[in-house]
């Protein structure tokens, strides 16, 4: 049977060397490289590596020439993007460092350093989070140096920094407030030499996970087609690798000590329905993902639908994952009225509420956790 190229996406690993050595066991001969692959490349977050694999087998000559430009220029903007962002951070930091000392930083602006290339991991955004006291005096500091709050989801700041047509015109800083316990797994740390404050790997893997469950029960993520993305995976495999192994046991008592068991476990199951296993050393978590199977395909429509919210996806997660347009599936589960440009530029550009009850499935799914626990190590 032919290569497709949802296999070789799937097979995508977070460094380009293994990923190309992977591709060159599934494929002994250059396999066809079409529009198909390039667009699987850019929805899931993976182009700078995929690009990077090509070069190192001799298969970038293979794409076709429009691919040798969009792959390229991509991981140039995503290294560009962070370089942004990370000056944003250093100026805020500048004016205002007791703020950002005390602000927790996760996901994008750690990972940006993690990975063996800042083009190697897309990122839109940085994620302050601060104890409830501090919310507002960071959020008016942001005010202050000219951000402008984009929509109703928490709070989403952003601050045009050169011409948009660019892509690293705009820097968004995406704050809230501190979750109850986290406070326990976190340490004094930095973003490329700006103080602040870091997670423990097991909150940095629980904070992703949770990501990958938000994203993969959310309708409006699914518009965007960045409910399924494959670098969320890569970023839990690429940190529990570089930790030298994350004890699941542990991972599962932070989970624990947060109240977030359900969100993990979901989280947990789109990675294994994504990459056709747990990470690895992670099967003892296989019970309590079991146990949340049946509430994985399940998401929430916004304020505006009608009637029931909590849904069901007909699709599979890989076949959501690799579908010609995610976008148009979520759009296929609105109402006929809302199926509009306006209704659809409306909920875009955040002029109608983005809020969709997420938080039901985990707290369905919580139920069937009940007696459930990782298997025994000794077992």
């Amino acid at each position: 049977m032919a290569v497709t190229a949802q296999d070789l996406v799937l097979a995508t690993s977070f460094d380009p060397s293994r990923t190309a050595a992977r591709w060159k066991d599934l494929c002994p001969t250059p396999p066809v490289l079409d529009g198909e692959f390039l667009y699987h490349c850019y929805s899931h977050h993976v182009g700078g590596i995929a690009y990077d694999a090509l070069v190192e087998l001799g298969w970038d000559s293979l794409l076709p020439p429009f691919a040798v430009t969009v792959l390229p220029r991509g991981a140039g903007l995503s290294e560009a993007v962070w370089e942004e962002h990370r000056a944003a951070l250093a100026e805020l930091a500048q004016r205002h460092p007791d703020l950002v000392r005390e602000s927790l930083l996760v996901k994008g602006a750690l990972l940006g350093t993690a990975y063996r290339s800042k083009r190697h991991r897309v990122m839109g955004d940085f994620d302050l989070i601060v104890s409830s006291e501090r919310l507002g005096p960071l959020l008016a500091a942001l005010e202050a140096e000219g951000y402008e709050r984009r929509s109703d989801m928490a709070y989403d700041l952003i601050k045009q920094v050169g011409p948009l047509y660019t892509g690293a015109g705009e820097v968004a800083m995406h704050v809230w407030d501190l979750p109850q316990g986290w406070e326990r797994h976190i340490e004094d740390g930095t973003v490329d030499g700006i103080p602040c404050k870091v997670p423990s790997v097991e909150l940095h893997l629980v904070e992703l996970l949770l990501n990958a469950h938000e994203h993969a029960a959310s309708w409006y993520y699914a518009l965007w087609e960045s409910d399924l993305q494959l670098v969320r995976s890569l970023d839990v495999e690429l940190l529990n690798e570089q930790a030298g192994g994350v004890d699941p046991h542990r991972l599962w008592a932070v989970a624990e000590d947060l109240g977030m068991q359900a969100e993990i476990a979901l989280g947990l199951w789109v990675h294994r329905e994504l990459r056709g296993g747990l990470p690895a050393g992670w099967d003892a978590l296989t019970p309590v993902v079991d146990a949340v199977a049946p509430f994985g395909n399940l998401f929430a429509l916004p304020a505006a639908a009608e009637g029931e919210r909590i849904r069901t996806w007909q699709l599979g997660v890989r076949e959501r994952a690799f579908h010609p347009s995610r976008h148009e599936l979520a759009v296929a589960q609105l109402p006929r009225h809302l199926r509009t440009p306006e209704f659809l530029g409306a909920i875009k550009n955040g002029a109608v509420s983005r809020s969709q009850p997420v938080a039901q499935i985990a707290y369905r799914a919580r139920a069937a956790l009940t007696g459930v626990r990782p298997a025994d190590a000794r077992a």
